[in-house]
């Protein structure tokens, strides 16, 4: 099972675009934003905008790293923790973010950003959320068929990740 390529600035850089652009700033309405945002980027594009790991939570996938560096609040340079609020301390870095990045970022805040915590918590418990084990690892092969890709598309996906991974 597979998992992506973590890539810490463009993951800060989503991060701060969310929070920019959408009123709910708490925690669990980012984490679904990228979540969804990930998955229909991966499924259209054959590569995750932030590259997370997300795990199977108890309210849905959360993005493993990107949870660590939120709750450490270790870059206070570019966004405050204020409870389970992310405040933004500048915006993001667009040079950072791809045109089709911005565009599945954007399409996740429109029709997911607001939404109560209870609805994104049902919508978020779909194939790939219940194939996981509690705390687990939600693997690149569930989320791209929750998405719709075919078994020939999951593998391409897979094999060009194993790829990235062959050559850090």
């Amino acid at each position: 099972m597979t998992t992506p390529v973590f890539n810490i600035e463009k993951s800060l850089q989503s991060i701060l675009y969310v929070a920019k652009k959408n009123i709910n700033r708490d925690f669990h309405q980012i984490f679904k934003i990228l979540y969804f945002a990930d998955r229909e980027h991966a499924y259209k594009y054959g590569r995750f905008i932030t590259g997370d790991t997300y795990i199977r939570m108890d309210f849905g996938p959360v993005p493993s790293a990107i949870y660590d560096l939120v709750k450490c609040n270790k870059r206070t340079d570019i966004f405050n923790i204020k409870g389970y609020v992310v405040v933004p301390a500048t915006n993001a870095n667009m040079s950072l973010l791809s045109v089709s990045d911005v565009k599945e970022l954007d399409e996740a805040i429109e029709k997911y950003g607001n939404l109560s915590m209870s609805v994104l918590t049902e919508l978020s418990h779909g194939y790939a959320w219940n194939s996981a084990s509690k705390n687990g690892y939600i693997f690149v092969e569930d989320i791209l068929k929750e998405a719709g890709a075919d078994d020939d598309y999951i593998h391409y996906v897979c094999e060009h990740i194993a790829l990235q991974k062959s050559v850090l």
